[in-house]
């Protein structure tokens, strides 16, 4: 018998060899696993609870701020899909892609999520849309009774028909509030000089109360600052004209800052 070429060396295998190695899946995006897996450890909870407390209107339990960070993770319509055909073994999942595949699984999941994350949002929406609407309310009334403003405003008016003589513009009635912003741009002749502070000595030299009228437009300010996620409808502001409590609150502060100063308008310009 011939010798082996080469000398044959014997085999050691152990258990651990003969198991096979389980393939893993991936029906997700491996930065939406990261994010989703850290979203779900923060409630110590199974995920076929979550689901379950999802599927039972139980959004209370998670609150608004959580619903909405869920419904930014939800699959998108490719990984709906892997999900939906997948047909292996659960155990090949991570936990983000059972949740997910759980989720899915529920109907119209994703209009679920948002009525709960409206559920959650209504009331407090809508406490803060009663105190915008109650500023609002305060500043309109102290902008039709304040008689002072309403003598600035009719000087302002006088002023731009003056400027605008003898052109299309030059007898009007009324203007945009958001004129009012505008005010400052137009520079006379004199340096440091515009029409804003031409309209202030004005008003100081027809009566100095005048200059105090910012004091009884308390509201007017905290009113021009409120916003709302849902703006006007597109071209709406066109047709409606502007009527932004913002041209009057610059000029408020103007002439807030004209009542504290140490020295008058008037005897500045003698």
């Amino acid at each position: 018998m011939a010798p082996a070429p080469f000398p044959v060396q014997p085999l050691h295998l152990s258990l651990r060899d003969l198991v096979p190695v389980p393939i893993l899946v991936s029906l997700l995006d491996s930065k939406k696993i990261l994010n989703l897996e850290i979203f779900l450890k923060q409630f110590k909870r199974p995920v076929q609870q979550i689901v379950a407390d999802l599927q039972a209107g139980a959004g209370a339990l998670y609150g608004a701020e959580k619903l909405l960070e869920l419904c930014k993770m939800l699959p998108d319509a490719e990984e709906v899909r892997k999900l939906r055909a997948f047909q292996g073994p659960w155990s090949q999942l991570s936990d983000a892609e059972t949740f997910s595949l759980l989720l899915v699984g529920v109907p119209s999941y994703d209009r679920r999520l948002e009525l709960l994350l409206l559920q959650e949002e209504f009331f407090p929406q809508l406490n803060s849309l009663k105190c915008s609407i109650r500023i609002l309310t305060e500043a309109a009334r102290e902008l039709l009774g304040c008689e002072e403003l309403h003598v600035v405003l009719r000087l302002v008016l006088r002023a731009g028909n003056y400027m605008n003589t003898g052109g299309y513009a030059g007898h009007a009635s009324g203007f945009r509030m958001t004129s009012l912003l505008r005010l400052a741009d137009t520079k006379a002749n004199k340096p440091g000089m515009d029409l804003l502070h031409f309209v202030a000595m004005e008003a100081e030299r027809k009566d100095k109360s005048l200059l105090d009228f910012p004091s009884k437009l308390e509201h007017v300010g905290p009113a021009s600052r409120l916003s709302h996620k849902k703006g006007p409808p597109k071209g709406a502001e066109e047709q409606a004209g502007p009527i932004s409590p913002k041209g009057v609150s610059t000029l408020v502060g103007y002439f807030w800052h004209l009542s504290l100063a140490e020295k008058p308008l008037g005897s500045s310009q003698s």
